[in-house]
C-alpha cells in the first residue's frame, strides 16, 4: 500500500491530477474483481460442504447445523467459512433442507452450476439460449424492421414469437450421492475432492441425459473418422445462431481439444468463439457422437437446484449405468445420501437440433 501511494504520489506530479485518481481508480476497481472472484470461488466450495453437513444434519436450522463450522472447529471446510456466514445471516432459521429457496441458497446454487457447466449441458443451455421467466404463463415477442422506402399503407416486416410455458411439462430429475459417514465429516482435502465429484456426477447427470432423451434431432449426419470435419457439418447443418451448444462423447470431445490449438480443454469448453462443447454423451454405439443445439432456437425455464437428505434406508446403487443395480440399505452399510433434484422447462423448434452418428 505505501508503495502504491508513492507510485500514485509521482504520477500526480509527473502526470497530473486525473492520472492519480484514475491509478486509485483502477486499484479499487482490481481489489472489487478480486473480491468478487473470492467469493464465487467460496460459495462454489459452499454448496459442496453444504451438501455433506446436510446429509447428517439435514433437518436442523442453518444456524444450528453451519455454526460449529463458522467457528472454525473443522479446518476442512475453512474455505466455505464465508458463504455460511453469508447464509446463517441471509436464512438463520430456515432449515438445511429449505434454504434452497432464499436469496443466499439460490445464489450459491446458481455459483455451484457455473464453476461445473462444462460438464453440465443444462447449465450451458441456461447460459447461452432463452431463458423463460419461470412466474409468467405465456411469452410474446415481436421485432420488425421499417426502412426508408415503405410508403404509407406498404406492409412492413414483422416477426412475431409465442410460446406458452403450460403447455411445456415440467421436467424433474433426481441424482444421489451417497457416500460414507468417515467420507461425509473428513477433514483432508482428498476426501473434499472425491465427494465433490460424486455430487457433481449426482446433480448433472441426470439432466444432461434427460435434455437428450427429448431433443428430437431434425437430421442425422454420418460421422467419418474426421471429427473436426464432423463438426463443421453440424454446424452447417443447424440453423443460423449466435451460440451453439454442442454434446459430446468424452473420446470425440478429446480429439476436438487436441485440434483446438491449445482453444478447449480435454473437459470441454469454448471450441471457438460462439460454440460450446459439453462432454455428456455416454460412450456407447448406439449414442450420437455429437449432438448440436442452435442456441437461438431454443427456450429453456430454469425451476431450480435443490438438496434434500436421502431419508430412504434402502436405495438401488450400481456399478455403472447399464450394470444391474442391487438394493442396498444406507443404514446397514454405514452410508450417508442426498439428493440433488433439478425442475427445468425445455423446448426447441425443430430444425434447431441435429445430431452425428
Amino acid at each position: 500500500m505505501i508503495e502504491d501511494t508513492l507510485l500514485a504520489s509521482d504520477d500526480a506530479h509527473e502526470y497530473g491530477s486525473d492520472y492519480a485518481v484514475n491509478h486509485w481508480m483502477r486499484i479499487e476497481k482490481k481489489a472489487r474483481l478480486e473480491t468478487m472472484r473470492e467469493f464465487r470461488e467460496n460459495t462454489q466450495r459452499g454448496f459442496s460442504d453444504l451438501a455433506r453437513i446436510m446429509a447428517t444434519n439435514g433437518n436442523a436450522t442453518a444456524k444450528d447445523a453451519l455454526a460449529p463450522f463458522v467457528k472454525g472447529a473443522n479446518k476442512a471446510f475453512g474455505p466455505s467459512r464465508a458463504a455460511f456466514e453469508w447464509l446463517v445471516d441471509k436464512a438463520a432459521y430456515t432449515s438445511l433442507t429449505g434454504i434452497w429457496d432464499t436469496e443466499g441458497g439460490e445464489r450459491i446454487a446458481q455459483n455451484y452450476l457455473a464453476s461445473v457447466r462444462n460438464a453440465d449441458l443444462l447449465g450451458s443451455l441456461l447460459a447461452y439460449s432463452k431463458e423463460l421467466p419461470e412466474d409468467l404463463g405465456a411469452v410474446v415477442a415481436a421485432s420488425g424492421a421499417i426502412g426508408s422506402n415503405v410508403g404509407e399503407g406498404d406492409p412492413k416486416p414483422l416477426v412475431k414469437s409465442s410460446l406458452n410455458r403450460s403447455n411445456l411439462p415440467e421436467l424433474k430429475v433426481a441424482g444421489l450421492a451417497a457416500i460414507s459417514k468417515e467420507l461425509g465429516m473428513t477433514t483432508g482435502s482428498a476426501g473434499r475432492r472425491m465427494f465433490e465429484n460424486e455430487l457433481r456426477n449426482a446433480v448433472v447427470g441426470g439432466s444432461n441425459s434427460t435434455i437428450q432423451s427429448v431433443a428430437i434431432p431434425a437430421s442425422t449426419i454420418t460421422a467419418t473418422s474426421d471429427t473436426v470435419a464432423d463438426l463443421t457439418s453440424l454446424l452447417e447443418a443447424l440453423p443460423n445462431s449466435e451460440h451453439y451448444v454442442i454434446a459430446s462423447t468424452g473420446a470425440v470431445c478429446r480429439r476436438l481439444a487436441m485440434a483446438s490449438d491449445n482453444g478447449m480443454s480435454v473437459n470441454g469448453g469454448e471450441f471457438i468463439p460462439g460454440v460450446h462443447v459439453v462432454p455428456c454423451i455416454e460412450d456407447d454405439s448406439s449414442a450420437p457422437a455429437l449432438l448440436g443445439f442452435a442456441c437461438d432456437r431454443i427456450a429453456v425455464a430454469n425451476g431450480g437446484l435443490f438438496l434434500t437428505p436421502a431419508t430412504d434406508a434402502s436405495v438401488e446403487l450400481a456399478e455403472s449405468p447399464t450394470s444391474p443395480a442391487q438394493l442396498t440399505s444406507l443404514w446397514q452399510t454405514n452410508m450417508v445420501g442426498v439428493l440433488c433434484e433439478r425442475r427445468f422447462r425445455f423446448h426447441h423448434e425443430s430444425e434447431a437440433v441435429v445430431q452425428v452418428m
